[in-house]
């Protein structure tokens, strides 16, 4: 089921093989989710894994619910067409945040995850949680191009090179210092002196300036990590982002990894922040650490891919759009060769073949299975794109619409919703 991950299957064939067959026994209790959440998991694995034997839940009478969302799609425009990808991706957006907001009482108590396949249409939906007045923590950005490290990056510039004109206006603009433009503007006349000198001379500025020179003067003293760790402590960036767990996490981010550039080399500041650059532009597909928000409850957002392994109280599945290359499969992929019974390492070089979509069609489907497993008790499951003859044949919203076809409402374990009635 992790091939999605790249997971080798020849070692669990390998592991079958090597084991007397007495001592073979098929898990077919599921011990996370609550009787409705199976009864979806097995559709979906009658339609996607036949040959795979289904799951009895551990408790029957424990309560549970899923909820399906536009399994009818969403309705057309004026003119009878279907609305474009964008319009989709909004309207799904706030059809999710308003029954999360309606049903807060039901999640709320417990922890609560929404699963995106792709960052893609991430910032709609974050937008339209807030919007409704829902606490939101974003684990699914690239956290380096996150605003809150640029201006973290900014600020550590500024007291590596106190000869960057550009660093300093930007660190006494952020978040740390606050400084007005039109108090910049007074500052910095049109004097033959250097930025460093008219910001260090200038009352609005003065302070600011010298917490940079002190902390210019740490750096000279402490290795990067607990120097990090001291600026945002000192500019009192520490005590702003305890509003914002978001920015409270990406903080974090940025001394984690100024602890573990000590561990592994070690440097000055001009040289990290060097290798933060290097690092955003090698590994552009890089997420954040998972951190469990601690008090009070809010909504995960997060990759499938990233939850892996993890366990929720309830779950959203959402963001379930075809675009372009966003769901083609890994660059290597196991392939299972019928015939000769053997598997295979095979390269994506970008060409499309038949091959190819099958096995992009089977890691899709392996990966929203994990997405749902990932439900305790609730499980919302957003259907509102693919509809249509249009859709290709590996659309995900396509593929699970079309697994869950047969589950019927009338067992009281599902609810179906059309956009009318959330």
């Amino acid at each position: 089921i992790y091939q999605f991950r790249n997971a080798d299957p020849r070692v669990m064939e390998r592991f079958i093989a090597s084991t007397p067959i007495g001592r073979h026994h098929a898990l077919t209790t599921n011990r996370r989710s609550a009787a409705a959440i199976v009864a979806v998991l097995n559709q979906a694995g009658r339609v996607w894994f036949p040959n795979e034997p289904e799951l009895s839940p551990l408790d029957d009478e424990r309560s549970g619910a899923c909820m399906v969302l536009g399994a009818r799609g969403i309705p057309k425009d004026e003119g009878g067409k279907s609305p474009a990808v964008g319009a989709v991706r909004e309207f799904a957006a706030q059809e999710i945040a308003s029954v999360l907001a309606s049903q807060r009482s039901r999640w709320e108590q417990g922890t609560c995850a929404l699963l995106v396949p792709t960052r893609t249409g991430l910032d709609v939906l974050e937008r339209e949680l807030r919007s409704a007045g829902l606490p939101v923590l974003n684990l699914a950005s690239a956290p380096h191009e996150s605003a809150e490290v640029q201006e973290a990056r900014v600020l550590l510039k500024a007291i590596a090179d106190p000869a960057d004109g550009v660093a300093l206006i930007g660190a006494m603009r952020g978040p740390a210092f606050a400084v007005a433009d039109s108090e910049l503007d007074r500052a910095i006349t049109t004097s033959g002196e250097s930025h460093l000198a008219q910001l260090s001379n200038a009352p609005s500025t003065r302070e600011a300036m010298a917490v940079l020179a002190d902390l210019r003067e740490l750096s000279l003293r402490l290795p990067v990590g607990p120097l990090v760790e001291q600026t945002f402590e000192i500019t009192g960036l520490w005590d702003l982002a305890e509003e914002s767990p978001t920015w409270s996490n990406r903080l974090h981010w940025v001394v984690t990894q100024a602890h573990e550039y000590d561990r592994r080399s070690g440097g000055s500041l001009g040289r990290f922040l060097i290798h933060l650059e290097a690092l955003a532009t090698a590994d552009r597909s890089l997420s954040e650490q998972i951190v469990a928000p601690i008090g009070e409850p809010v909504i995960q957002i997060m990759t499938m891919h990233n939850a892996k392994g993890l366990e929720f109280d309830t779950v959203v599945v959402a963001g379930l759009v075809k675009g372009g290359s966003t769901w083609r499969a890994p660059f290597a992929r196991w392939s299972h060769d019928e015939h000769e019974d053997t598997w295979r390492l095979r390269i994506n070089t970008g060409q499309d073949d038949a091959e190819e979509l099958v096995g992009q069609i089977e890691q899709q489907k392996r990966l929203l299975y994990v997405a749902m497993s990932r439900a305790r008790t609730n499980l919302v499951i957003g259907l509102h794109h693919g509809v249509g003859a249009s859709a290709p044949p590996d659309d995900p919203c396509t593929l699970l619409r079309e697994a869950l076809d047969g589950l019927s409402p009338d067992t009281g374990l599902v609810e179906v919703l059309a956009p009318a009635d959330a």
